[in-house]
């Protein structure tokens, strides 16, 4: 059989991406990692080489050029993770998100989002206090904001003019869950500290995170939520109150370096070996494309 060759879509520089290209390499793999925007298209359509699968990280940024790698890629009957991406309607962002959540029954918090301060009043009375405020397109926890007072929010709206944000009831709990997925199987989860918000205190990362045994509802709760977003790798954060567990976010190709410290597993090698058998399965007529 001859070499596979992968193509990584992402940052060279990501603890992620080293670990999966260091994982392909010890596989007897070619690979390459390519930032999107080093990736020069002609006519439209991407110049890659020669590739049997392309697998995405960060994509946030450049959604249109990725949608556009992904479907060349399954033009050619190349393997791709996430194949979500290649179809028409891809655009996941945390409002579409919570739209499949609740399209599929999967619990979640009371999670709002306005289009003007009239409404942001009403959606306001109907929340309490602390409330949580994140962007629409966002990664990595960043732009999040906890706010304890009503008016505080109302004037972080008005002042913005931005409305590409969600509002969010607080669950009062000190840890969520983070659960690791690729394809339908749950590799472990860890239990992180929830306060994930613009003035969260600096705590040592080592007491952020501790490894946690699932219990069937967490691993249920978390294959439903990974089933209703049609993520093939994904991180699901959960958290608990009054004893019932809720979604938080789904988030698609996850950081893994503190999962895989905490547990001990190996996501990398998870994550190539999920490669290769998706490889073995395609047509004969489609491999060789």
């Amino acid at each position: 059989m001859s070499i596979m060759k992968l193509i990584i879509v992402g940052s060279r520089y990501s603890e992620e991406s080293k670990l999966l290209e260091q994982e392909s390499l010890r596989q007897g793999w070619q690979v390459k990692v390519i930032p999107i925007k080093d990736v020069i298209f002609k006519n439209g359509l991407p110049k890659l080489g020669v590739f049997d699968a392309i697998l995405f990280r960060a994509i946030n940024q450049h959604i249109i050029p990725a949608k556009i790698i992904a479907k060349y890629a399954k033009n050619q009957g190349k393997v791709i993770i996430d194949e979500l991406l290649a179809e028409s309607d891809y655009d996941f962002n945390k409002s579409q998100m919570h739209a499949k959540l609740s399209f599929n029954q999967v619990p979640q918090p009371k999670t709002y989002q306005v289009f003007s301060l009239a409404n942001l009043k009403l959606v306001l009375n109907l929340l309490s206090v602390p409330l949580m405020v994140k962007p629409v397109q966002s990664m990595r926890g960043k732009g999040i904001f906890r706010f304890d007072c009503k008016k505080d929010c109302f004037n972080f709206f008005k002042q913005n003019r931005n409305y590409n944000y969600l509002i969010q009831e607080w669950l009062s709990s000190k840890y969520y869950y983070r659960v690791f997925v690729i394809n339908n199987k749950v590799l472990g989860a860890i239990k992180r500290l929830s306060l994930k918000c613009n003035n969260r205190p600096r705590i040592p990362l080592e007491q952020r995170s501790k490894k946690v045994i699932l219990s069937s509802n967490l691993k249920n709760l978390a294959l439903s939520a990974s089933r209703a977003c049609n993520i093939e790798i994904a991180g699901i954060d959960i958290m608990a109150k009054n004893k019932k567990f809720y979604v938080l976010e789904v988030n698609r190709a996850p950081r893994f370096i503190r999962f895989a410290q905490v547990t001990k597993f190996n996501p990398a090698k998870e994550i190539i070996n999920y490669l290769h058998r998706k490889i073995m399965r395609q047509p004969a007529e489609l491999a060789g494309k």
